[in-house]
């Protein structure tokens, strides 16, 4: 019996065309890294990113979207600099398990849900 947990992160095609028409690669990474390393992001079934730019810092926001009630800051990264060309992007992730309990995260746009 295999009890090690798969982790495995999806792209949609928006998300990617994105990234790549706005020179933000890093930014993928940068929500990867939290869904594998902060816990309270791995645990959530969706997350809700804003990436808010102002000059050339930004802040990445993640949350849990509410649920019914007020919102709850899951993460927040600062960016102390960046060429990001739009001042503010949102981002979703959703957490899904296959069949054999591996875990799959996708990193979209809010379109693609």
């Amino acid at each position: 019996m295999n009890t090690s947990t798969i982790y495995k992160i999806h792209h949609t095609f928006a998300a990617v065309q994105f990234a790549k028409d706005n020179g933000a690669h890093w930014l993928l990474d940068l929500i990867g890294s939290h869904l594998f390393c902060t816990p309270a992001v791995t645990q959530e079934s969706m997350t809700f990113w804003t990436i808010t730019r102002k000059g050339s810092k930004a802040v990445a926001v993640a949350t849990d979207g509410g649920k019914g009630g007020p919102e709850v800051v899951l993460a927040k990264q600062n960016i102390p600099h960046t060429d990001l060309p739009v001042e503010s992007v949102r981002i979703w992730t959703t957490r899904t398990e296959d069949r054999y309990g591996n875990v799959i995260f996708t990193i979209m746009l809010p379109e693609d849900y």
